[in-house]
């Protein structure tokens, strides 16, 4: 019984060293979303992945809502894309679309 305790922690532990180093992994492209020039040089799916990384992360992460937040701000300020919270027929494809064709000049 002790040796199933003891397994039973090491995989718990070992579930939330994974948990941890996903959730770093994170915070790095979602950081970036405060930088100008990131705005300045990102694709449209890059910012359709940073959104949706932020999404994921959002509900468990202060500084993944504080970046989920600012990349709202940043896509509805550069290019007028609202995004699904605040336009629900919309989605994050639709977003980069938006985008993309607004740098093209269409």
């Amino acid at each position: 019984m002790r040796d199933a305790q003891v397994l039973s922690e090491q995989h718990a532990a070992e579930l939330a060293a994974r948990f941890d180093a996903e959730q770093a992994a994170a915070r790095a492209p979602l950081a970036a979303a405060s930088s100008p020039e990131w705005w300045d040089h990102a694709q449209p799916h890059e910012m359709r992945e940073l959104a949706e990384l932020s999404k994921r992360w959002a509900a468990i992460d202060p500084d993944a809502a504080r970046a989920r937040e600012h990349i709202h701000e940043q896509l509805e300020h550069r290019y007028g894309a609202q995004h699904p919270e605040r336009t629900p027929a919309a989605d994050t494809t639709d977003t980069a679309v938006i985008v993309a064709r607004r740098r093209q000049g269409a």
